[in-house]
Formats: structure tokens, C-alpha cells, sequence
């Protein structure tokens, strides 16, 4: 996973570490740091030009339930972001495609990610993007 860079937040409700497991048999305790809004983030990731769209991975709490946001690629809105449902083990990884039609040709993008209704906000421990070929 990636980093984003020059991540900004408009109404932070929490920011700090966690630590949960992922679901399965091997239930290791990690711990992160994330943050959570009931606003929007905001942050650049870099991509490689010749892509056919990115994927945009995000790890979250998915104790929190129902998180739901509209995605924006340099001021673009991209579509909607909704992961339903919820679960103890709390962490999960959630994958976002971003057509060519947003990616194609750049080397950076602007992403922003809008919290439109969740069991209680929108949080995001770490991000990352994949480069999709048609190879």
C-alpha cells in the first residue's frame, strides 16, 4: 500500500491508532493509524501514465457499518464509494476503480472522498493505487 501525499481533512471526528484483525482463520491484531470525517479527505497519489484506470484501495474499520461516499478525481466526481454492512473482526481492505477516462496520460491525481451517510463517519487508515495495463 501507498501513502497518500498532502492529505487534508475537513471535519475530523477522530484521528490516532487502532488495532483489530482481518477476518478469517489467522486473526492476527494489527495496529494502524487512520483517521475518520464525517466531511471529506483529500489527497494526491501517484500513478503511472499509460494505465487503463487505477484501483484505489483503502484499509478501514469496518466496525464502523455502512460507509458510504461520492469519489472525486481532480474535481471529477468518479462515482459512488459504499461498502454496506459491518463486522467484528473490523479490518478490511475495500478496492475503488477509477476509469481511464479519469487516469489516462497523468502521472498524479487529486483524489477526494465525500461522506454521504454511514453508521457514524467515513475513516481510512491507509491508502493505495494500482496502476491497471491492459497486458
Amino acid at each position: 500500500m501507498y501513502s497518500p501525499r498532502g492529505t487534508s481533512i475537513i471535519a475530523a471526528t477522530w484521528s490516532g491508532e487502532r488495532s483489530h484483525s482481518y477476518e478469517g482463520v489467522h486473526a492476527d491484531v494489527i495496529g494502524d493509524t487512520g483517521r475518520a470525517h464525517i466531511g471529506c479527505s483529500q489527497f494526491v497519489m501517484t500513478i503511472q501514465p499509460a494505465n487503463e484506470g487505477v484501483l484505489l484501495r483503502r484499509q478501514l474499520d469496518f466496525g464502523i457499518g455502512n460507509q458510504n461516499a461520492e469519489v472525486f478525481v481532480d474535481g471529477s466526481r468518479v462515482g459512488t464509494w459504499y461498502r454496506a454492512g459491518s463486522n467484528s473482526r473490523r479490518w478490511r481492505d475495500d478496492d475503488f476503480m477509477i476509469p481511464a477516462a479519469f487516469t489516462k496520460g497523468k502521472n498524479k491525481i487529486t483524489i477526494r472522498v465525500a461522506l454521504v451517510s454511514s453508521d457514524s463517519d467515513w475513516n481510512e487508515f491507509t491508502y493505495g493505487v494500482y496502476s491497471l495495463s491492459a497486458q
